[in-house]
């Protein structure tokens, strides 16, 4: 260190750090380079003697030298345990790749080895099934067109493994399998040679791609067949391997080989095709698909068979081609009587050669049955007496009997043919065909499934007596089960459509074959029991329940059913009133399962009238009875209280939500009126016709364009849905009917066309006919006579066309006419009642106002103060009785002489509109409906903990209410009715 500091530069470089550091301590002094006698720089002495203001001293050499050593010291060494982890580190990661590497190598070895055990077992099953395994290729490859049967070449192996496993596989193939090469035609070589290119790697790869397969190639082509002679042969086409053919154009192609099949009929026997001829019976000629194609070269169908079941095959075709053709010419009808009769024993010979040999396959055995239908119906139509032998060749050859039997009666039946019938029921009858007439019950599925084939139980009915006039139950002779069988069948059929003669008929006679089953038959006494709920003997009715109740082989199940479908009458052909009654025994008695029809019905009947007590008495009734009141219900509901009672939108959001929170199986759905779809919530594809899945696509479709006013576009909708193979619906129609009357060149005789196009189909036109008639009474029709032409068609009119017609008939002058109007529509929709709706009161009050009816008048003013009943708080109905009001006021003063009368009419006016005050919802109402809805939806929590004791009592779905619940439901609801009282006495005060 002394060195270094005797040397000058040395000195120079050491002091500055020194210097720098008097700088910072003593900044302000006054700095002098100076140097002693030793040659050392006395600056940074002199700063420190400044600091403190004395003499300075100099620093010692050692100190010097250390303060050089600490200023001049290496950077810090990293630690040993950073060292020691960051070799764990790297030792870590280099153990994870290594074993993945293992991994994956592992991997790679189980996989091939799987390939290999696949490849193998495959070779194995080309070579010992190879009939099943051609028949899948065929499967495969049945609609790829005739590419595939070219066999196109495999693709390139892209290593030399690939290419050494594939020629091995190709050596391991029997060396049986193969076929002279020589006999390949040239020009399959020459194409064989166009692909390879010159060397021994690419003959290598062609091996390859043959073996690829694994099939035996040689027995993949079947020979071609020659349609010139009717006895399709089959020749084999030689070739010990087919090459992969060049990638050239058709063109070419077509151009060489036509050399080579130009003797060779150009057809492919594949079996889509014979599927295709299966599925579609006699719309499809045979012949039509033999037929040469040109625009192809010859189409080679992969079969892998022996040559004997070849030969068999290409027998069977010959035949069945054979028997479409004479099949053809006799549907013609061009020949002779002799040729006639000559060419069906040509084809029944032929039917029945079909018949003795089985053909191959699944396909060929469907088109001989085809063929063999259509032969059966040209014997019934003109050698009736072959029509046994037809049927003896053709019976065992369907697997179901009925295939061929309902079609043969139904033909047997068009032709009112009994001799044929009668030699059917010998024929089947007989000991030879027992396992086609299994004892009768054959006959009994014939029967059950004419419904499909016949249009009407009348034709059944003419039929099943053909068949008893043909000998059924005398000469032919079925067991006592079977005839009781089918004759339980007919009388349920008559039952349903209602022919009670023939039924009673049929009744007498199963009582004199079995009378005990008869008794204990519940599933026919419950149809006759419900039949006689239909006619409304009642008393029938109520008898028959006791005595299947009585009887001890009844199933609860058949009981419940039963009286679910007497129910179901009752609601068609009486009135609701007594609906709740029945319902109420019923479910107590049978515990049968609450539909919401029913409920319904029975909820509007006491809404209607506003009976808060008797609504929720029968409501609380069905909950606890376990009706689920799901969101159909609630909809309902909803809809109910705003037509009922005046309900808001925002009312029955509040009550819904409120719902919600009381029962978490209520859903979150809009309660909202506007909730329906949008006009632009239709997706686009629906627009047009093709993506039409079913007729309620049609119908979103033509609502959307409805709702656009586009008429024009609507009916095009329309006629596209008629083209499709869809089925128009009345909702359909009616739209339709609509659009044509509102399009720019609309035309009312297209719409009633339409109209009486869906009417001769069968269809229930009342909702499409109602936009029609409105249209003819605002285009001027007289309306008497377009109700009368109406009516007479058996139409039922809806009550706004009514209501249309009388008001015409009232602005014309003619109040008589409405007024009959009026009670033609009571007649027809009200059951006999003139005050039915709000809109026949409001015109009866005209007509008989302006005509000076008072008798008839004061009638329906007193009918209608009799009751309450929602309608008649209508705005309809008061404005009618303030019109008939003024006018009788008016006539008061003009004629005094008559002012009694007029009086006493303005008297009964004046009560009408008081009562329409009374018959009007208000707040109060509508907070007592949303109080006792949610009382009903009141958590089983928040009800006080039931007694053990009450526990074995019968639950509220078998009885009444308790009495504290009720008499707290009655003190709940008088409040109501008190204040509802007190506001229609204030109204007439």
């Amino acid at each position: 260190m002394s060195d270094l500091l005797s040397d000058g530069a040395a000195r120079t470089i050491e002091i500055l750090p020194l210097r720098g550091i008097a700088e910072i301590v003593a900044p302000s002094c006054h700095v002098q380079k100076s140097y002693d006698s030793s040659g050392q720089d006395q600056t940074a002495l002199q700063h420190l003697g400044c600091a403190q203001n004395r003499p300075i001293r100099p620093i010692p050499e050692a100190q010097l030298q250390l303060w050089a050593v600490e200023m001049a010291s290496t950077p810090p060494v990293p630690s040993k345990a950073a060292l020691n982890a960051l070799r764990g580190v790297l030792l870590t990661t280099s153990c994870s790749v290594v074993f993945l590497a293992e991994e994956r190598r592992r991997r790679l070895k189980i996989a091939r080895a799987a390939i290999d055990n696949a490849r193998k077992l495959h070779i194995v099953k080309s070579n010992r099934g190879a009939v099943a395994l051609s028949e899948s290729w065929e499967d495969r490859l049945a609609d790829l067109g005739d590419e595939v049967l070219s066999l196109p070449s495999a693709s390139r192996p892209k290593n030399p493994y690939r290419r050494r496993r594939r020629s091995n596989s190709s050596i391991a193939l029997p060396s049986g399998g193969g076929v002279d090469v020589n006999r390949i035609p040239s020009d399959h070589r020459e194409t064989a040679s166009g692909i390879a290119a010159p060397g021994t790697e690419q003959n290598a790869v062609q091996e390859g791609q043959k073996a690829n397969f694994g099939l035996d190639t040689a027995r993949l082509l079947l020979p071609l067949a020659d349609i010139r002679q009717l006895d399709v042969s089959f020749k084999s086409l030689a070739g010990s391997a087919i090459p992969g053919l060049p990638l050239r154009s058709r063109e070419e192609d077509s151009h060489k080989l036509d050399k080579d099949v130009d003797a060779r009929v150009k057809v492919s026997l594949h079996r889509t095709t014979l599927r295709s001829l299966g599925s579609k019976i006699g719309s499809a000629s045979f012949h039509e698909l033999l037929r040469p194609d040109s625009s192809a070269p010859a189409r080679l169908s992969l079969s892998n068979m022996p040559a004997q079941e070849s030969t068999t095959q290409s027998r069977h075709i010959g035949k069945v081609a054979e028997l479409e053709q004479i099949l053809q010419d006799l549907e013609m009808g061009q020949s002779t009587h002799a040729s006639t009769s000559e060419m069906m024993d040509l084809a029944l010979v032929q039917l029945q050669s079909l018949s003795e040999s089985r053909p191959t396959t699944p396909t060929l055995s469907s088109l001989v049955k085809s063929n063999g239908l259509r032969l059966l119906k040209i014997t019934i139509e003109s050698e009736p007496t072959k029509t046994e032998t037809v049927l003896t060749a053709l019976l065992p050859k369907s697997k179901d009997p009925i295939q061929i039997l309902s079609p043969l009666t139904k033909w047997l039946w068009e032709k009112k043919d009994k001799k044929g019938l009668e030699r059917l029921l010998q024929l089947l009858s007989d000991r030879k065909q027992a396992r086609f007439w299994m004892h009768g019950m054959t006959l009994y599925r014939v029967l059950s499934g004419l419904d499909e084939v016949m249009g009407s139980f009348k034709d059944i009915k003419h039929l099943y007596r053909l068949l008893q006039s043909a000998g059924l139950y005398q000469g032919i002779v079925v067991p006592p089960n079977i005839e009781y069988k089918i004759r339980r069948l007919m009388v349920s059929k008559a039952l349903k459509a209602g022919d009670d003669a023939f039924a009673q008929e049929e009744m007498k006679s199963l009582y004199e074959t079995n009378p005990d089953a008869v008794k204990s038959d519940i599933k026919l006494q419950s149809r006759l029991i419900v039949r006689e709920a239909a006619l409304g003997h009642w008393e029938s009715v109520r008898n028959g329940i006791e005595a299947l109740e009585s009887a001890d082989d009844t199933k609860p199940d058949d009981l419940r059913y039963m009286i679910s479908k007497i129910t179901d009458v009752f609601v068609q052909t009486c009135s609701s009133e007594g609906l709740e009654a029945l319902l109420r025994r019923f479910v107590r008695s049978y515990r049968i399962p609450l539909r919401s029809r029913w409920v319904n019905l029975v909820l509007d009947q006491h809404a209607g009238r506003h009976d808060l007590e008797s609504m929720f008495s029968w409501l609380q009734f069905c909950h606890d009875a376990g009706f689920q009141m799901d969101d159909t219900f609630m909809r309902r509901f909803y809809s109910g209280c705003r037509k009922y009672w005046s309900f808001s939108d925002k009312t029955i959001t509040d009550l819904h939500q409120n719902l919600q929170g009381l029962s978490p199986a209520i859903s979150n759905f809009s309660p909202s009126k506007a909730d329906g779809k949008g006009s632009s919530d239709l997706s686009l594809p629906l627009l047009e016709s093709r993506h039409w899945l079913s007729e309620a696509d049609a119908f979103e479709c033509m609502e959307w364009l409805s709702a656009q006013d586009e008429w024009e576009r609507v009916c095009e909708a329309y006629n596209r849905l008629q083209s499709s193979e869809l089925k128009p619906s009345v909702r359909c129609l009616r739209l339709a009917v609509i659009g044509h009357i509102k399009r720019q060149d609309g035309s009312i005789d297209e719409a009633a066309s339409l109209i009486d196009e869906a009417r001769g189909k069968g269809l229930d036109v009342t909702e499409a006919l109602t936009p029609l008639l409105l249209a003819r009474l605002e285009k001027g029709d007289d309306a008497g006579d377009l109700i009368k032409q109406a009516l007479r068609r058996g139409a039922r009119i809806h009550d706004s066309v009514y209501n249309k017609a009388a008001q015409i008939l009232s602005a014309n002058g003619d109040l008589r006419g409405a007024a009959t109007m009026c009670e033609v529509a009571a007649r027809e929709n009200g059951n006999g009642e003139l005050l039915y709706s709000e809109y026949n009161f409001s015109n009866l009050v005209f007509a008989y106002t302006g005509s000076a009816s008072y008798n008839a008048l004061k009638s329906i003013l007193s009918n209608f103060t009799s009751e309450v009943q929602w309608w008649r708080g209508s705005r309809a109905c008061k404005e009618s009785i303030k019109l008939a009001m003024k006018t009788t006021a008016m006539r008061a003063v003009v004629h005094p002489k008559e002012k009694n009368d007029h009086k006493d009419a303005l008297f009964k006016l004046d009560e009408a509109l008081i009562h329409v005050k009374k018959c009007r919802s208000t707040k109060d109402d509508r907070r007592a409906v949303t109080e006792a809805f949610i009382r009903v939806f009141r958590p089983l929590a928040a009800e006080p903990e039931q007694d053990p004791a009450d526990a074995r009592k019968p639950n509220l779905a078998t009885a009444e209410m308790s009495l504290p619940e009720l008499s707290e439901t009655k003190t709940f609801q008088r409040s109501v009715l008190v204040a509802r009282q007190g506001l229609a006495v204030a109204g007439e005060a």
